[in-house]
Order: C-alpha cells, then sequence, then structure tokens
C-alpha cells in the first residue's frame, strides 16, 4: 500500500498567509482521497450500509466503456495519486455538511457513462511531480468510495502553484456551486486577490466578535455561515463613518448585535443571517437609545432581546424561528422590516419598565417618525423623542 507523509506542513503551505493559517490550523487543508476520508468516515460509512441492503448492487467499471481506437485512447487519473489542495482553492467535498446528501446520491446511482472528466493541474517542483484537482473532487471521492481506480481526465500542464490557484478563481468566481466560504478562504490566502483586503477585515472582525463565518473550520461557540449578509450588515449598517472601505471596518454595531444575540442564545450552534442583520440595523438606529458605554449598553440590549425571545419563541422554538414569529421574510429587507419590528417591539415591550422613575427614562420610546423613517428608508433620522437613554 502507498504510505503518504503525514507531515501537517501541507505541499503548498510556503505561501499561505498567517491569517489563513489561523483559520484551518485545526484540520488539514491538502491531502489525497485515503486520508480525507479517514478523517471525514461518515459518507463511506452511510454508503457502505445502504450498499449491503442493495440485493443487485453492480460494481462500477470503466470496462467496454471507452473506445480502443488509438485516436480515442482516454486519459484515465490514478485516484491514489490525486492531490486536494485548498490552499490553491479547491474545498473539503466531506467537511461540508450540505454536500453529504448530494455526494451519497452520486454515489448510489452512480453512471460511469455521466462522470464528467476530472480537470487536472500538473506541477512540478524540485520535489517531484504532483496531481492537483482543480475540479471534480466531489466526483473524485465518490468515485474512490465506489472502489474505482482510477477515473478520466483532462491534465492541463500549469507550470506553478500559483497559476494554478489563478486559474481556479478565474473559473470559479461566477460559479455558484462553489460556495462564499470557500471563496472567502482563497481571497483570504491571497495577498494578490482584489478581494484579500475584504476577506482580511472579515476574518478580523470574526474574530474580535467571536464567531464563526463556517461551521467547517470551528474555534468559537457560535457560528454565522451566512457571508453575504454579514458583508451587508457590516457596509450598511455596521456603524463605521460614510466612505469607510473593506480592510477598515470595526463594526461596533454588529458587534453590539452578535454579543446580544450570543447572550441571549448561549447555547445555539448557528446564528441565522437574517436576525444578525436585522438587529444589526436595530442597534444602528437605537444607538442614542441605550447607553453610550459598556457594561450598560450590552445589558439594555440583551434585556430587550430577552423579552423579545420570551413574547415569540415557545422551550421548543429555535433561534431561526425568530424572524418568522416576527414577520420579517423578505431577503432584501431583512435589515429595513428587521428595525422595524424590533423599534416596534421596544415600545411595546420596554417602555412599562420606566413607570416609578423620576431621574430620566430606561428606555425611551421609538416614535412613530423613527419607525416610518426606517419603513421609507427616506429623510434624516429624528432624535429621541424622550431624550437619550440614561
Amino acid at each position: 500500500m502507498t504510505v503518504f507523509k503525514t507531515n501537517p506542513k501541507t505541499r503548498f503551505s510556503n505561501s499561505n498567509t498567517p491569517e489563513y493559517k489561523s483559520l484551518t490550523a485545526n484540520r488539514r487543508t491538502e491531502y489525497y482521497l485515503r486520508q480525507n476520508f479517514a478523517r471525514y468516515p461518515k459518507l463511506q460509512s452511510e454508503f457502505d450500509a445502504w450498499k449491503k441492503t442493495q440485493k443487485n448492487f453492480k460494481q462500477p467499471s470503466y470496462q467496454g466503456v471507452f473506445s480502443t481506437h488509438p485516436d480515442c485512447k482516454p486519459s484515465m487519473m490514478t485516484l491514489e495519486k490525486l492531490l486536494i489542495s485548498e490552499d490553491l482553492g479547491q474545498r473539503n467535498a466531506l467537511a461540508d455538511p450540505k454536500r453529504h446528501t448530494q455526494l451519497l446520491g452520486m454515489a448510489k446511482n452512480f453512471d460511469v457513462l455521466q462522470m464528467k472528466p476530472l480537470v487536472v493541474d500538473i506541477i512540478a517542483d524540485n520535489n517531484g511531480v504532483y496531481y492537483v484537482c482543480r475540479d471534480g473532487a466531489g466526483t473524485a471521492h465518490v468515485a474512490y468510495m465506489l472502489g474505482l481506480k482510477k477515473a478520466p481526465a483532462i491534465f492541463r500542464n500549469v507550470g506553478d502553484w500559483k497559476t494554478s490557484r489563478a486559474l481556479f478563481l478565474k473559473q470559479k468566481q461566477f460559479e455558484k456551486s462553489i460556495g462564499p466560504y470557500t471563496k472567502h478562504c482563497v481571497h483570504l490566502n491571497d495577498t494578490s486577490s482584489k478581494y484579500h483586503n475584504q476577506a482580511l477585515n472579515l476574518h478580523q472582525l470574526s474574530n474580535s466578535g467571536a464567531f464563526d463565518i463556517s461551521v467547517i473550520d470551528r474555534h468559537h461557540s457560535h457560528a454565522i455561515p451566512s457571508i453575504g449578509l454579514l458583508k451587508r450588515a457590516i457596509k450598511n449598517f455596521g456603524g463605521d463613518h460614510e466612505g469607510t472601505k473593506w480592510g477598515s471596518y470595526k463594526a461596533p454595531r454588529l458587534m453590539d448585535a452578535v454579543g446580544t444575540i450570543k447572550a441571549v442564545f448561549p447555547t445555539c450552534d448557528v446564528i441565522p443571517g437574517n436576525l444578525v442583520e436585522a438587529f444589526t440595523a436595530f442597534c444602528c438606529l437605537s444607538t442614542n437609545w441605550v447607553p453610550a458605554t459598556q457594561p450598560a449598553r450590552h445589558q439594555r440590549y440583551v434585556d430587550f432581546l430577552e423579552e423579545v425571545k420570551m413574547a415569540y419563541l415557545s422551550p421548543t422554538d429555535g433561534i431561526e424561528e425568530l424572524m418568522t414569529k416576527l414577520e420579517v421574510t423578505s431577503s432584501n429587507k431583512y435589515a429595513q422590516d428587521g428595525a422595524v419590528a424590533f423599534m416596534t417591539e421596544w415600545n411595546k415591550l420596554m417602555l412599562s419598565r420606566n413607570k416609578g422613575r423620576r431621574n430620566g427614562l430606561l428606555y425611551p420610546a421609538f416614535s412613530q417618525k423613527h419607525i416610518a423613517w426606517m419603513e421609507l428608508g427616506v429623510g434624516e433620522l429624528p432624535p429621541p423623542s424622550q431624550g437619550v437613554a440614561a
């Protein structure tokens, strides 16, 4: 049996950025198929269990599939030698739970006549020749799991790893099947990418807020795997000065929102992106309604969201139910409709706490002008109608 080195330093890691290394520190980012199945055995186990229930299971084979004519001889990749390098842009076919069902279905209905060729970059250096998968890693995993030793492939002499990574980015930039987190990792690891500053800024903010932006690389108790909504919340309502560019966002209102949600839902694993965007918008618009300093500011938001949680969620409801219960369902208006909903709930749930106070209001009210301003999105935001929060 072929023995592969288990050195955690990946073949192309010399160029990896410190941030990318930190993000992916808990797992391998470069591996052969056998190594990946050893780390993520669930798919193989489920497929093997299914196969035992099939009376007429037929082992896939390429025998007789291809023409024997010299002009039509196919190129075949030995799967044991196929290298998957996330450092160069590839994604892990087994790590993402969303792909599990898709790959299992491919394996159960595998047809050699429909299998697309793998795209393989040949990269040679002083240490040898490497066959790096640029496209078709999911198919390669399925074929290997089925016991196939080789698979049809298109080989390209790309020269070096820089060219391979650049080709992947150019090929996949508009492809929806390549998720935003995969692209984020590539941009974070490529200082020449035009999106590097954006990826670096998002990485810094997730560390500051102690949340992950994927369930694949975990470092914190909560994940917000909605990168598009996160970016939108940061840019539009994060609380930075107008004109701030990617690379310079501090997003103080996003930090208010995420810190509050984590405190109110301490055991939830994933925070929905729609709730993050909506509550960030609310925090941005209510900044003068709450104390300016911590920890009083944080506690004021926590008290409010706790009240919303108790009013709308039963003990069996999860955090993902909250926006639906608040009737905020339009993906294009999570911030707008969500802020209106939270302002309305603030007036409904919190103003009673002002009773008996003589030294200013603990919870200033949102007037109908404030709510109408957010609903319409025009004009200048009015000041608090009953003074700044004590």
